[in-house]
């Protein structure tokens, strides 16, 4: 129950106390969210349901990663948060077996605008993803690893600067 003084605020006790409450839950949420970044070796720092399992495919990735599609040989498509060397995209290869990608090309040179790329999927045989503005598309080929087809633009937003975040 909350009790008020005769101006209905709280007494400065109860403030004072509440305050060091919060403070005091905010620092524990904090470190413990530290520690669970640390903690990559069991389930690449994953909470999971009992029965499965997570391993790290990558150890380093230059760029946040903000979508996946994965290709059925195995082949990891990366849409990145920003762009790498003006290269919006990335692709991961295990090349030996090893559940571990072994191979990484960064491709897709398009305009970036802003972070809200939305989209990375493979549909019949193509590769989509978008940056703020645009949704493109590559045809992906048997045994082809970094798609050298054209770039196709399916989908324009025609506002400057773009109307919606997630035109994707």
């Amino acid at each position: 129950m909350i009790t008020l003084d005769r101006t209905g605020n709280l007494p400065a006790s109860k403030v004072l106390l509440s305050s060091l409450l919060l403070s005091l839950l905010l620092g524990l949420s904090a470190s413990a969210e530290q520690e669970i970044r640390l903690d990559l070796e069991e389930n690449a720092g994953l909470f999971l349901p009992e029965g499965f399992e997570a391993e790290a495919l990558v150890n380093r990735l230059d760029g946040q990663v903000r979508h996946i599609a994965v290709n059925d040989n195995g082949d990891v498509y990366v849409k990145l948060r920003e762009a790498h060397e003006d290269y919006g995209n990335a692709v991961l290869r295990d090349t030996d077996g090893d559940g571990r990608s072994d191979d990484i090309k960064y491709f897709g040179k398009y305009p970036i605008y802003g972070r809200y790329g939305t989209a990375m999927r493979i549909h019949k045989g193509y590769l989509y993803f978008s940056s703020q503005k645009t949704v493109y598309r590559q045809k992906l080929r048997s045994g082809e690893m970094v798609p050298e087809s054209e770039l196709e633009e399916i989908v324009i937003d025609p506002n400057e600067p773009p109307a919606r975040e997630h035109v994707g």
